[in-house]
């Protein structure tokens, strides 16, 4: 017995009705007619049994399939879309802005949450919805979302604490005001909004213990280690600030000590790191500046005159 044939005419059976308890006596009183009643037929027969009757799940499953890859595709293009035109709208005004008051309060808004136009809150409310409405792959999306905004709103910007803290609260704000309203999604949204925001802070901090070998003064360096004091600290400040937030300062509160642990552990160590680097670099561009004023006190420019007077007259 060929199980393709047996699969097809026990699909046909399956789908005018039969019972899988009347095509298996059937088709099990064919064999013992037929003598062909042994154990690799009966194993086929079993078989194609089984895979007929999960023929219409199957293709109930492949469509789903199909629709979540035009979902995925219809929101990173969306997300795409808005990044795209939030940055090409910030570019055409910073070209048009003739003073640099202009283009650094263009910066600002860039990447903080302003009073009037709550440009990020804004920004981070529709991306959430967008996920939300679709009620598909929330956790994943909602933590590429909200560590991509955060780093996205700093791109335009030198280090900074201020920043990063206010630009997360911005962001988190737009995950409680749709947890409140959205309640049965609600843990997935704000444990993994506050997932991507740590997660996009680690990235910012690689990306300063990348860029330490570039700081070129004492300045730049102090400006980035004063960034780093309590910045773990402040973090958490602006966590538990939210606790009495409705239905999510109560999620919030639940999973605050549970499951954090090892994301903060991470943010310590990098917050360490950070400032090893950046004392190392203070020393090392001490020792430059002291050596740059040894050459300079022993700097004889009467004796050079002399010299390059004596070697014109040769």
């Amino acid at each position: 017995m060929e199980f393709l044939q047996c699969y097809e005419e026990i699909l046909k059976e399956i789908q005018n009705n039969k019972s899988l308890e009347e095509i298996f006596k059937s088709y099990s009183s064919k064999l013992i007619k037929e003598n062909k009643d042994n154990n690799e037929n009966k194993n086929i027969l079993l078989k194609a049994l089984i895979r007929a009757s999960m023929y219409e799940q199957e293709q109930e499953l492949k469509s789903l399939s199909i629709e979540l890859d035009k979902l995925q595709n219809t929101i990173k293009t969306k997300e795409n879309q808005m990044h795209a035109s939030i940055n090409n709208n910030f570019d055409i005004l910073f070209s048009l802005s003739t003073s640099q008051i202009q283009k650094d309060y263009l910066n600002e808004l860039m990447i903080k949450e302003n009073s009037s136009t709550k440009l990020l809150y804004d920004v981070a409310l529709n991306a959430f919805l967008n996920i939300l409405e679709s009620a598909n792959l929330i956790a994943q999306r909602s933590f590429l979302l909200s560590q991509f905004l955060l780093i996205n709103s700093l791109e335009y910007s030198s280090f900074n604490k201020d920043k990063i803290i206010n630009n997360a609260d911005s962001i988190l704000q737009a995950a409680f005001t749709l947890a409140n309203e959205w309640q049965s999604f609600a843990n997935d949204l704000i444990v993994n909004t506050i997932n991507g925001l740590l997660e996009g802070t680690f990235t910012i901090l690689e990306k300063l213990q990348e860029q330490i070998d570039l700081l070129a003064s004492s300045e730049e360096i102090n400006l980035a280690t004063n960034s780093l004091i309590n910045l773990e600290n402040d973090f958490i400040i602006l966590l538990k600030r939210n606790i009495n937030n409705e239905l999510a300062g109560q999620i919030l509160n639940q999973v605050l000590h549970t499951k954090f642990d090892t994301s903060f552990a991470k943010f310590s160590r990098l917050i360490r790191e950070n400032k090893q680097k950046l004392n190392l670099k203070l020393i090392s561009i001490h020792n430059l500046e002291q050596d740059a004023k040894k050459i300079y006190k022993n700097f004889d420019a009467k004796k050079l005159v002399n010299d390059l007077l004596g070697k014109l007259k040769k």
